[in-house]
């Protein structure tokens, strides 16, 4: 007989996103989800800015510092994206 365990195959459907990549990249992404939103930032952003991104070893206080301080130096003419308001955002 039969079933479809509905509960294996959504397991199976998350973690299959996630098998392929690199522990500092499951590091980044955990630590994004539970609110460390700098952590999300594309590397052109911290270009854009001049300020160092931060590691993803470093504290939740020194990224959100780098964070504010990005967002202050971050040309008006920036037409990359970010994250911000809870949402990703095209600059420009």
């Amino acid at each position: 007989q039969w079933y479809i365990s509905p509960t294996r195959s959504i397991i199976e459907s998350a973690l299959g996103g996630v098998r392929d990549i690199s522990p500092e990249d499951a590091k980044r992404t955990a630590r994004w989800w539970a609110g460390d939103y700098w952590l999300s930032q594309p590397k052109g952003f911290w270009k854009a800015c001049g300020v160092t991104e931060p590691s993803v070893d470093a504290t939740s206080l020194a990224g959100d510092r780098a964070l504010e301080e990005c967002y202050e130096k971050l040309p008006e003419d920036y037409s990359g994206s970010f994250y911000g308001g809870g949402i990703f955002r095209s600059g420009g």
